[in-house]
């Protein structure tokens, strides 16, 4: 890869974060190299996935000297008679001119790789065998050893040869293999760490459906769905089986044409048992207003791709009292109806003066409730969120929304730990969604912009 990089002057394998970097790594072929030349098949040899078929040392050392010699126009004099007016079919043409007589014949241009692998007499070795294209490199005789600094004396026996002397045949090939096979090590290394914050802005960044792993590419995206649960406005299950209306519905269909993936809403069962069958692989994904809140990470088997918060909320009467925060609430009556509304409540006590607390009682029965704040007998309900969305769009303009979500947590589409590379595509998705706008048009379809997230995070961020 090293090698790749310093010929095409670029990396191929870089993405938009490490995870999508790995993730092309070990999914993405490496593109052909387009300025390579004579390199070319040395580049595609080094490559290929299986290390089984890569050449050894020797060979590659053989085969980089004969490529060395051939550009440097060994086998010729440049001075001598008729051969000094050839043209250097390797130094002097243009590769990139059609009309180049040489450029149909040029052995480094040709598709084929440059050896041949053959069965030895020893079973599981390969040898090179070199190509008859390439000119070989000329065989010279060894050069005499040269005659020795002094002569001995006479009656005195010459001086005994230095260990190690005489050993340097054959080391070249050899150290020439161990530089090439630790820049192909070290390459594979930054490659596979890399970030995009380097030195080369232009490079466009891969889209969520490039992120998309390959199996994903050729059979639908299995989506979990409880058959019995449905939290409107996020899902209204009219039509289970086409997944039903709702935030979630948009939201799945969106993020199945950002990842060029078809969606299948497949084996309905109980809220309670979707993040068991997606841990088991029934399933590639879940979302069904699923709380992002245990279960992260390699202990729980699952990752969560926050797409939406909810949590407490207060609604009144459309010409009631302005109420914009918890401290509007300060002596004021409302009504509660879980044991998580009035511990939301007790936290906030704290926002107001003396003598002015937020008269919390509970609700009871929820349309009575509403026709006491109606007759004026309370001034705002204390609810979960989306449940007071959809109260509020009941009520045909009696009531409105004041705040909230207030505090919130996430929902999060859920997806099995192991299954990084998707769970990244997805997130991506998700952003993507976000920038151009389709999230913020679902969610405004709704009525639920204050559910908005503004990213895509992991784990609600832990």
């Amino acid at each position: 890869m090293v090698l790749y990089v310093c010929v095409e002057g670029r990396n191929p394998m870089r993405r938009s974060s490490v995870l999508a970097t790995l993730a092309a790594v070990l999914d993405e072929e490496v593109p052909p190299p387009e300025r390579a030349w004579a390199l070319e098949p040395v580049l595609r040899a080094l490559l290929v996935r299986d290390p089984a078929q890569r050449p050894s040392a020797e060979p590659l050392a053989e085969l980089l000297s004969r490529i060395a010699s051939a550009a440097a126009g060994e086998g010729g004099d440049e001075g001598s008679g008729a051969e000094a007016d050839q043209p250097d079919p390797l130094r002097k043409r243009d590769p990139l001119r059609k009309s180049d007589p040489l450029r149909k014949s040029d052995p480094l241009r040709e598709p084929d790789p440059l050896w041949k692998w053959t069965a030895t007499a020893r079973p599981g070795t390969e040898v090179a065998v070199p190509d008859p294209r390439i000119p070989a490199r000329p065989q010279t005789p060894p050069a005499a050893p040269p005659p020795p600094p002094f002569a001995p004396a006479p009656g005195r026996p010459p001086p005994a040869a230095k260990p190690g002397a005489g050993r340097r045949t054959g080391r070249g090939p050899l150290i020439a293999g161990v530089c090439v096979g630790v820049a192909v090590l070290v390459g594979a290394g930054l490659y596979a760490v890399e970030t995009v914050d380097g030195d080369d802005p232009g490079r466009k960044e891969p889209s969520p459906a490039q992120m998309l792993p390959a199996k994903y590419r050729k059979k639908p995206l299995r989506l979990g769905r409880a058959g019995t649960f449905g939290r409107p406005p996020m899902l209204r299950l009219n039509d289970p089986r086409q997944g039903g209306t709702g935030v979630e519905p948009e939201l799945a269909r969106a993020l199945g044409e950002e990842l060029n993936a078809k969606i299948e809403y497949v084996d309905y069962v109980p809220q309670d048992r979707l993040l068991s069958r997606l841990r088991g692989g029934d399933y590639d994904m879940v979302l069904n207003s699923v709380p992002d809140a245990s279960g992260h990470g390699a202990a729980g088997g699952v990752d969560f791709v926050d797409y939406f918060r909810t949590g407490t909320s207060v609604y009144t009467k459309a010409d009631g009292p302005e109420i914009r925060s918890w401290k509007d609430l300060c002596g004021k009556r409302v009504a509660t109806f879980s044991s998580a509304d009035e511990n939301v409540i007790a936290s906030k006590q704290s926002t107001c003066r003396s003598g002015k607390r937020i008269d919390a009682r509970p609700g009871g029965d929820l349309t009575a409730a509403e026709s006491r704040m109606a007759d004026g007998k309370l001034d705002a309900v204390v609810n979960d969120y989306l449940m007071s969305v959809e109260e509020v769009r009941r009520s045909h303009g009696r009531f409105k929304k004041a705040f909230g979500p207030d505090p919130s947590e996430p929902f999060g589409i859920a997806i099995a730990h192991d299954d990084a590379r998707l769970r990244e595509a997805v997130r991506a998705a998700l952003d993507e969604l976000i920038d151009n706008g389709t999230y913020a048009k679902i969610l405004a379809e709704w009525h639920v912009e204050e559910g908005a997230v503004h990213a895509a995070r992991i784990n609600n961020g832990r």
